[in-house]
């Protein structure tokens, strides 16, 4: 509305004040939010911070559009599309096949114009929308949500200067819908990882609280659960192929939670094997992994104070789909 504002010659500065109020309120509250954890009601973790890396915003936004991260959640959206349930891809594809045919059916007789002046527009809302990012020198999926309203007629509006048929637009429509579908299919898997793992925590918390120490045994779940495609080191179940599944601060969460911010127990997320000698766990454990370079701390604890959850303790049954079943 504001840039619409801008390029009008009549501009109504009530209706932009009324417009914005509802926007501006929820900044306020969301900066008090995050600066005083809303009155110290609440606990967060500041992940992100202003760092004026301008380079490597640029790079990260270049990738996500149209670049590794682009070409990842292509190929995994595919992928992760193929290999569910068969039931659900039948459906799926029928489903797809209706809503394009739609399409076809209503757009092709369609021309779709757009004066310069919008193109002017549309491009501002894809830049302002990114401006966040850029400060921050770091971009995910979820931050692209308004950029993309700026940046498809921008693309429909060149693609109709090359005169695409439109049957093969529809037929990219297609494929881009399986992606996405793909996609999700490994946010709900994730989400499942998540759930087994706090569903078993609030089952056994009597019992954990017996103990010192706890052992997250991420290497276990590695080595049994398919989470990529391309080998990745610095991947400990961060993410389940696109959808982000463990990190310390969550896993820290679910243990709050549980036992209602009363942990009397240390716990340890351990990305190695973990070895057993007489009286001891050896194991590694990692530190700064938002750093290039991984850096590894050996932990050593006393087998009788240690409690350990692994694949088994989540999956005695079997992994389906991420959850705990045959």
């Amino acid at each position: 509305y504001f840039i619409i504002f801008i390029l009008n010659n009549e501009r109504n500065y009530k209706n932009l004040i009324l417009s914005f109020l509802p926007f501006l309120i929820i900044l306020a509250l969301f900066i008090i939010y995050r600066n005083n954890n809303f009155l110290q009601t609440s606990e967060i973790e500041h992940l992100r911070k202003i760092n004026y890396d301008f380079l490597k915003s640029i790079l990260e936004i270049f990738h996500i559009f149209a670049g590794r991260y682009f070409i990842k959640y292509f190929i995994y959206g595919i992928h992760q599309f193929i290999t569910y349930n068969i039931i659900y891809i039948i459906i799926l594809l029928l489903i797809n096949f209706i809503v394009c045919i739609f399409f076809y059916k209503y757009f092709k007789n369609i021309n779709i114009k757009l004066e310069k002046k919008f193109i002017f527009i549309y491009f501002l809302i894809f830049i302002i929308s990114l401006i966040p990012n850029f400060l921050v020198g770091s971009i995910a999926g979820r931050n692209i949500t308004i950029a993309l309203i700026g940046i498809l007629p921008i693309l429909i509006y060149y693609l109709s200067f090359i005169k695409l048929k439109k049957y093969y637009a529809v037929l990219i429509l297609f494929i881009f819908i399986i992606i996405n579908q793909g996609n999700n299919f490994s946010q709900i898997i994730a989400s499942n990882i998540n759930a087994s793992l706090y569903q078993y925590l609030d089952k056994n918390i009597s019992e954990i609280k017996n103990y010192k120490y706890v052992i997250i045994d991420i290497n276990s779940l590695k080595k049994n659960i398919k989470y990529n495609l391309f080998n990745n080191p610095k991947n400990n179940l961060n993410y389940f192929f696109t959808a982000h599944l463990f990190e310390k601060w969550g896993i820290s969460g679910m243990f709050n939670k549980v036992n209602n911010d009363n942990n009397l127990f240390r716990v340890y997320v351990g990305y190695s094997e973990i070895i057993k000698n007489n009286k001891s766990y050896e194991f590694y454990i990692m530190n700064n992994e938002d750093s290039k370079i991984l850096q590894k701390e050996k932990i050593i604890l006393d087998i009788k104070d240690t409690f350990i959850i692994n694949y088994q303790s989540l999956y005695h049954k079997g992994f389906k789909y991420g959850k705990n079943e045959n």
